[in-house]
């Protein structure tokens, strides 16, 4: 079916007359008979029960019109957006990134979609993740990148990528000699977390996946003003981790799990309210240059 076509029927459906319709299609009446004879033909269904005096739908023509006005809105929509870009003002776009976020294929997203837009002005911030869902909600920040998995109803998500989870082991470590760490391995080891006050949902959960290996460690919640790769090459405990975010740490070593490997998930959220074109050109941007498979684990991890 083209667009032309849909057209054609949707303002013979609103006018349920052969002569009106065909007047706002500057058209004559019978190529639009004709055309609309040539859908029900290749759709296999009447949309119009015709008569000498009078037009009218059937169930499928009731049904393809709420379909095709929203189609057509949604087309026209798309048009004037796109006839609009080589127009367009500078705008900006304000994006917030976490230290992951840095490690991740973002930063060369963004590098790209700026070549594609110049005329859109990239700012990127860091804040806190207290103040980020309120700094979404009132459009101080457009997009924040992070592993934090916002469950605000009114912010929107989008995976962009994922990394290989392990544990950052200190050089003087003997794990440090292993080429994959098997659970048994972290018995009686001290494992480095965020402080109690943060979020926990993978620490407990890689707690209890222990706990079911009969592997016992120690743990030690670290405090605000200490970052737990510091007390990693310290020799304070280890650390799990992703590779991409500790692969040129000085003092320490990554090391893969032999068994246990979910991956750390990077998200784009954004507010739902915020309709801005830029931001909307940036996200279709994004998710054609990224794919993630849903089944991944999202969790936030030290």
């Amino acid at each position: 079916m083209e667009s032309r076509e849909l057209k054609a029927f949707v303002i013979l459906a609103e006018e349920l007359n052969f002569r009106k319709a065909a007047e706002r299609l500057n058209m004559s009446q019978p190529p639009l008979s004709r055309l609309i004879n040539q859908m029900e033909y290749d759709l296999g269904v009447k949309l119009f029960n015709r008569s000498t005096r009078q037009v009218e739908l059937t169930g499928a023509g009731l049904h393809l019109l709420k379909k095709g006005k929203d189609l057509l809105s949604q087309m026209e929509k798309m048009e004037m957006e796109v006839r609009s870009l080589p127009k367009m003002k500078e705008k900006k776009l304000h994006f917030s990134f976490t230290h992951s976020a840095f490690h991740s294929n973002i930063p060369r997203i963004i590098s790209s979609f700026k070549e594609q837009f110049p005329k859109v002005e990239i700012e990127i911030e860091e804040h806190t993740l207290s103040s980020l869902e309120r700094f979404l909600k009132s459009g101080k920040v457009d997009i924040a990148f992070g592993v934090n998995d916002f469950k605000d109803s009114a912010i929107e998500k989008m995976a962009v990528q994922t990394h290989e989870i392990g544990v950052l082991v200190p050089i003087h470590n003997p794990l440090a000699k292993k080429k994959t760490i098997r659970p048994q391995d972290l018995e009686g080891e001290t494992l480095i977390f965020h402080g109690k006050h943060e979020n926990l949902g993978f620490q407990s959960e890689f707690l209890e996946y222990l706990k079911s290996k009969d592997v016992h460690p120690k743990v030690y919640y670290k405090k605000r003003k200490e970052s737990c790769p510091t007390l990693v090459t310290h020799g304070k405990g280890l650390l799990i981790t992703s590779r991409s975010m500790m692969h040129t740490r000085e003092g320490a070593i990554f090391v893969p799990f032999a068994e246990y490997s979910p991956r750390l998930k990077i998200f784009a959220n954004w507010a739902r309210e915020n309709k801005s074109l830029p931001l909307q050109m940036f996200l279709n941007f994004l998710e054609e240059q990224t794919s993630v498979p849903s089944s991944e684990m999202d969790y936030h991890l030290a």
